[in-house]
């Protein structure tokens, strides 16, 4: 039977876990996996003795402005998979990849008149316009169908980046490619023993593994992509790049 570490986690804003973990206590300052995990919710590590896709994973990273980090995401993709997001949908090795049961993503609410915020104490409800009355909030697909009953909703906007809007934090890898949160891809994550030349463009996915910002790279271990289930408010593999296999530490167990 394996053993279970039972860790606090607070969820704050940003994503990453801030002491180091040898399953202690350990505060996360993440809403990036919102929906599947909330905040201050208490979790099980056990230790990885097989690594899957949709497993949800605590890794090292080491941030550029705020050093060694723990963060907490979950694996979609693996060495040898193919990789796509098209119009926010997640396409694996020409599969499409629901969203997990929990997981958030950003609608806009087109309302009669202002919403009873009691009503959704939870709902994190942003007014954006007064006039139309419109808000904004992640939300999982089962608060979605709630307010979708609340008789001041006209419609509910689930949002998507426009293919043609760059979004600068996300990796592009080829020069002239306009990859966002929701369009992003395809790419293929390497194999162990394939060479890849790292270029000015490129070389952000291969910053968990190497320093190096130019020439020829042997990938000598498998390498993972994570998604946040929080979709647009995590800045996961599409903004950091592939984490190698000798930075993964445990399994979060749910």
């Amino acid at each position: 039977m394996q053993k279970s570490y039972k860790i606090k986690l607070l969820i704050i804003a940003t994503g990453l876990l801030t002491t180091s973990l040898t399953f202690q206590i350990s505060s996360m300052v993440s809403t990036s996996m919102e929906g599947t995990i909330n905040k201050g919710e208490p979790l099980s590590f056990e230790k990885l003795n097989s690594i899957e896709r949709n497993q949800i994973v605590l890794f090292k990273y080491k941030d550029f402005y705020s050093g060694n980090q723990k963060w907490v995401f979950r694996i979609v993709g693996k060495s040898g998979d193919k990789i796509q997001i098209t119009n926010g949908d997640l396409i694996v090795n020409d599969q499409k990849v629901n969203l997990p049961a929990k997981a958030k993503w950003e609608y806009y609410i087109h309302c009669k008149s202002m919403l009873n915020g009691d009503k959704y104490p939870t709902y994190e409800l942003t007014l954006i316009n007064k006039n139309p009355i419109i808000y904004q909030a992640h939300l999982t697909n089962t608060q979605l169908q709630e307010i979708k009953k609340d008789s001041k909703v006209i419609e509910t906007l689930r949002f998507i980046q426009k293919k043609s809007l760059i979004y600068e934090t996300v990796i592009n890898p080829i020069k002239g490619n306009n990859w966002n949160m929701d369009f992003f891809g395809p790419l293929s994550i390497p194999k162990i023993g394939d060479t890849v030349h790292i270029t000015e463009e490129n070389y952000k996915l291969y910053r968990n593994i190497t320093d190096k910002k130019s020439g020829e790279l042997i990938i000598k271990e498998n390498l993972y992509f994570f998604l946040g289930d929080n979709r647009h408010n995590a800045a996961d593999s599409r903004f950091i790049g592939f984490i190698p296999e000798s930075s993964l530490e445990a399994l979060v167990v749910q």
